[in-house]
């Protein structure tokens, strides 16, 4: 009863936080200053490990992000934190299989607006990104090969657009009969593309000996550091609505691909589609 009547209580605060909150009125629907991005969503994929599992596992897990965005006139700074939180799934002649997966994700990227290339409501950025991607992976099914880390650490290049518009008010009727007023309102709408230039890859080797003790050295003991150049790719896509209060709700839908290549003999290849509602708080 305590945690329920404590759950309520946050999303109260939050909900209040997020629609009571004053803006100046010159710049309340101008996409800049320093904001805090509270996000929950779903995620899918497909993952295949060829030192656990020849088969591609179908992954469902749900996803928790934080966000924070410094945007200035001409440069802006994010940092995010994600974690995904579910199982992987996978069917085989006679069996199915299901491993615990859990992913933690971190991204500091700087962006540089080259707006003398582009239009005051559509800018352009050029930005570099560095970030960390550990995934921790169980299945007590495949004994000796039961449990799998890998961490990526990339250095990405990235562009992005953003686009603002504004929906105008008008009156119409509703079926030719009961006006009623839409009123104004005003969108953002963002694209990212980022490509990882280079990528510092921390995984299991091709026998995975650490696994078939499951001791304290399970994470160390036969894993192996190595580097590709390009190793996949990621988009994020989103639209936000901004509230009169300067605060915005966002929907979003991320997709990113890595490997490790394919003349890589402990092959991993993995893929993840992400949907997430967010509330957006503008802070300063």
């Amino acid at each position: 009863m305590k945690n329920k009547i404590f759950i309520y209580l946050f999303l109260l605060l939050i909900g209040n936080s997020l629609f009571s909150q004053t803006a100046d009125n010159g710049n309340k629907y101008l996409y800049n200053g320093k904001y805090l991005n509270v996000s929950g969503g779903i995620s899918t994929g497909l993952m295949r490990d060829m030192v656990t599992s020849p088969l591609f596992y179908t992954a469902a897990m749900t996803a928790i992000a934080i966000e924070y965005a410094a945007i200035g006139e001409k440069n802006t700074v994010n940092f995010n934190f994600t974690t995904l939180n579910g199982f992987y799934l996978a069917s085989g002649v006679d069996d199915s299989y299901i491993s615990n997966g859990h992913i933690f994700d971190f991204e500091l990227a700087y962006y540089r607006n080259i707006q003398e290339y582009g239009h005051l409501n559509f800018p352009y950025y050029l930005g570099v990104s560095v970030g960390n991607y550990s995934a921790l992976r169980i299945n007590e099914a495949l004994m000796n090969a039961g449990v799998a880390f890998d961490n990526f650490t990339d250095f990405d290049l990235n562009i992005k657009a953003d686009w603002q518009f504004t929906r105008h008010e008008k009156k119409k009727k509703l079926f030719w009969l009961i006006p009623y007023t839409k009123k104004e309102k005003h969108f953002l709408i963002s694209g990212k593309l980022g490509v990882p230039v280079y990528s510092l890859i921390y995984r299991p080797g091709y026998t995975n000996p650490g696994n078939s003790t499951l001791n304290s050295e399970m994470l160390l003991s036969g894993y192996e550091m190595s580097g590709k150049v390009f190793s996949g790719m990621n988009t994020d896509l989103s639209i936000s609505r901004f509230l009169n209060n300067g605060n915005m709700i966002k929907f979003s839908y991320f997709w990113e691909y890595m490997t490790t290549g394919r003349m890589d003999i402990s092959r991993l290849d993995t893929s993840r589609h992400m949907f997430l509602f967010t509330l957006v708080f503008k802070i300063k």
